[in-house]
């Protein structure tokens, strides 16, 4: 993953990943699983290359990026969630 243009492939892919997972986790939806099938559809990736480009990329899982995620975000969400 050296090439800069791979890289910037990649960021834009999991950009949309990020996204996706954000307007997931408003507390309508916070109960609901986040499907890592889907989440690599939408990077354009099978599920096995995805989990190891996102990993690689951002040094923690999808699972660990989505606990920190219902940390930081506002009150009316954390107050659903627990973090842990």
């Amino acid at each position: 993953m050296n090439d800069s243009g791979t890289r910037t492939r990649y960021e834009a892919r999991l950009g949309r990943v990020f996204d996706h997972i954000y307007e997931h986790l408003d507390y309508e939806h916070l109960d609901e699983p986040l499907d890592i099938a889907r989440l690599a559809e939408i990077a354009c990736l099978s599920p096995y290359h995805w989990h190891r480009i996102y990993q690689a990329m951002y040094g923690e899982t999808v699972a660990t990026t989505v606990r920190r995620y219902v940390c930081i975000t506002p009150p009316v969400i954390s107050r659903t969630a627990r973090c842990r």
